[in-house]
C-alpha cells in the first residue's frame, strides 16, 4: 500500500482583532492562531503596513509565535501571521493583533 497525503488548509478561525498591551521595555508575545494544514504551512508575520519583521528585534518560535523584544512607541501597531501551504500555493492572513505600548 501507498501512503497517499492530500494537501488542504483551511481559514484562520477568527478574523477578529484582538488587543495586547506591553509596558515599554519589556516584550511582545503573539500567539501564533490556530490553522489547519497539511502540510504544515509556513509562517510570516507582518505589521499593518505589510512591512515583514526582520532584524534583532524580533523573533519567532518554534511554533511560529512572534516575539518583539524590548518594546517602545514605534512598535505600537497592528501585526498578523501569514500561512502558506506551500503545496497547494495557497496564503491565509489572520485576524490583527494591536499592540498598545505602555510608556508609563
Amino acid at each position: 500500500m501507498i501512503p497517499l497525503s492530500v494537501a488542504y488548509m483551511t481559514p484562520f478561525n477568527s478574523l477578529t482583532t484582538t488587543r495586547m498591551r506591553v509596558k515599554t521595555g519589556h516584550s511582545a508575545l503573539f500567539s501564533f492562531p490556530n490553522i489547519s494544514s497539511e502540510p504544515v504551512p509556513s509562517v510570516t508575520w507582518q505589521s499593518d503596513d505589510n512591512t515583514l519583521l526582520y532584524g534583532t528585534k524580533y523573533a519567532t518560535t518554534a511554533d511560529n509565535k512572534l516575539v518583539i523584544l524590548n518594546v517602545d512607541e514605534g512598535d505600537a501597531k497592528s501585526y498578523r501571521a501569514r500561512a502558506t501551504n506551500t503545496q497547494l500555493g495557497r496564503e491565509e492572513n489572520s485576524g490583527y493583533i494591536a499592540l498598545e505600548v505602555d510608556s508609563s
